[in-house]
Order: C-alpha cells, then structure tokens, then sequence
C-alpha cells in the first residue's frame, strides 16, 4: 500500500540515504574514499535543502512509504495552474519495483480532479524519464542537462 506522509524532523536522516544512494554511482567513480564521499555528499546535502528552502520555500516535503515501510521522497509545490515536482526519489532497493508509476499515476489523479497540468524537470540521462513518457509526460523545454517535462490530463 502506498502513503504519502508529512516529512518530519526524525526522517532527516532517511532523506540523507536517499539522497546519498542517488549520487553513489557518481561518486564511485571519483576515487575518493568513504570518509571524503560522506564528507561531500553531507555538505551537498545540506546546500541542497538549503537551495529548496529558498527556490520553492512553499512546497511539501513528504516521506514515500510502501507497505508501512519508508521507501522514498517527494517535494510537491503546488501552483495555480500545475503541480510541479521538485523532486522525486525511491531507496534503490524499491525502484522498478511499480512504486514510482502508481505514486505519479496517483498524482496524476489529484492534478486532474484539481483541474491542474503537473510539471518537473529530469536529467536527460536519468532512467526515470522513461517512466515519465509512458505515463504520458511530454517535453516542453531544456535547461542542459535537464528536459521540462508536462503532463496535462487528457493529452496521453
């Protein structure tokens, strides 16, 4: 069963690993040792709640959970006319799994009853942009190396 739940101060840390597991690969290759990886992605962290804070200061910072578990989060900022995705992002043990196309297919759902378009923007060579397109995303702009992205209900 999937929940969306408000994010709390005791899901700081849950937020770090997840945003830690997204960079892994990257920094894998960097050579670095776990010390300094931790020491980065900790300072990265940290300037990126930071950039949150101060570029969508009134979005919703949830905690994904599966079957009672937390498993991801979600940054929903919530305009006139659109829903935007700040972020999104599942612990890699939960990808692919169908978590994220019911969480979309979800918000999908809300944005259509809202009478709202959903917009966010992804990397290009992030795998999740797949699974944007199938659920009927389509791109509208770039900011290299991102692609804007909208899903406007009827327009599958």
């Amino acid at each position: 069963m999937l929940e969306i739940i408000e994010a709390a101060p005791e899901h700081d840390e849950l937020l770090y690993r997840i945003y830690a597991e997204s960079r892994s690969e990257e920094l894998s290759t960097w050579g670095w040792g776990e010390s300094e990886q931790e020491t980065f992605l900790r300072m990265q962290y940290e300037l990126r709640q930071r950039s949150y804070a101060m570029q969508a200061a009134s979005a919703e910072h949830s905690v994904i959970v599966w079957n009672g578990a937390p498993v991801g989060h979600l940054i929903l900022e919530w305009g006139e006319r659109s829903i935007r995705i700040v972020n999104v992002a599942l612990l890699a043990d939960y990808r692919n799994q169908g978590i994220g196309s019911r969480l979309i297919s979800s918000l999908q759902q809300n944005a259509a009853e809202a009478g709202k378009s959903i917009v966010l923007n992804v990397d290009a060579a992030n795998r999740a942009r797949r699974l944007y397109e199938r659920l009927g995303f389509r791109p509208f702009g770039q900011s290299i190396p991102y692609t804007w992205m909208e899903w406007v209900a009827g327009d599958e």
